[in-house]
């Protein structure tokens, strides 16, 4: 009884390519990922910013009228 193990390799060969495709498929979705997330964090410290100038102006607003009102 003698066979090949050219079924064998072509199953191994079938599931690598499989695998490597799936693989290349997260890693792109994961790099979409990020560029979101990093999208979103600048987005998020510009709000950041903007209000934060607000709060210093408001409380500069307060304390004007604090003291026009003592």
């Amino acid at each position: 009884m003698q066979g090949t193990f050219a079924p064998f390799w072509q199953v191994l060969r079938t599931s690598s390519e499989k695998l490597s495709n799936l693989h290349m498929q997260m890693v792109q979705k994961v790099t979409e990922l990020v560029k979101e997330v990093t999208r979103y964090a600048e987005e998020l410290h510009k709000k950041h910013k903007t209000v934060g100038s607000y709060s210093v102006q408001y409380i500069l607003c307060i304390g004007v009228v604090s003291c026009y009102s003592n």
